[in-house]
């Protein structure tokens, strides 16, 4: 099944995605695992709306009995899991920048290659880090180089320099090549997720 946020972000290459951009994709979003308890989307266009205050159901501007102002929530969602009642209001939908699980790092670390990771935000400076990751077998490449019929020793190293120089220089003008994701965002009505 395709996660949410590759979805949004095929969908959407300028964010936050509302009104009626929004509304087109609404009948779509049902079919995502975040969304599965929801049986109604109420695409809404401004940041405040006027509910019943009785009934708790929407209304226009032509209602005089009792209403109750309702605010917009911004909410993260969890991948995977529904936090929303059946019927809910919903602004607008975004995605948080790139990130990557910093825990999948290990599984490169062990991989011969060279992997080009995604900008990230550094703590406490905020300022903006990128990263590349090379990872090489010496061993394996001065047997390979061996076997080419080269035996001495400054020019083997001056092969294996010359190597990892190009793969660093390969891995640094290539796209982020390790699993990334991107959190999806949105923002609704407090009736429209489950509170505690």
């Amino acid at each position: 099944m395709k996660r949410l946020d590759k979805f949004i972000s095929e969908l959407a290459p300028s964010l936050p995605l509302c009104g009626e951009r929004l509304s087109l994709v609404k009948d779509a979003l049902l079919t995502f695992k975040e969304f599965e308890n929801v049986k109604k989307i109420n695409i809404l266009e401004l940041p405040i709306v006027k509910v019943n205050a009785e009934t708790n159901e929407l209304v226009d501007g032509s209602y005089l009995g009792e209403t109750k102002i309702i605010t917009a929530h911004t909410m993260k969602l969890r991948e995977g899991q529904c936090v929303f009642n059946e019927e809910i209001d919903l602004y607008d939908i975004s995605l948080t920048p790139t990130i990557y699980d910093p825990n999948v790092l290990d599984e490169y670390r062990t991989k011969i290659g060279g992997w080009r990771l995604p900008r990230v935000v550094s703590q406490p400076k905020f300022e903006y880090v990128d990263g590349i990751m090379v990872n090489w077998n010496q061993k394996e490449m001065i047997e390979t180089i061996k076997q080419s019929g080269v035996e001495d020793e400054s020019e083997i190293n001056r092969i294996i320099k010359e190597r990892l120089i190009k793969k660093f220089t390969e891995t640094l003008e290539g796209d982020v090549n390790v699993d990334t994701r991107q959190a999806v965002m949105v923002r609704i009505t407090p009736r429209s997720y489950k509170q505690d």
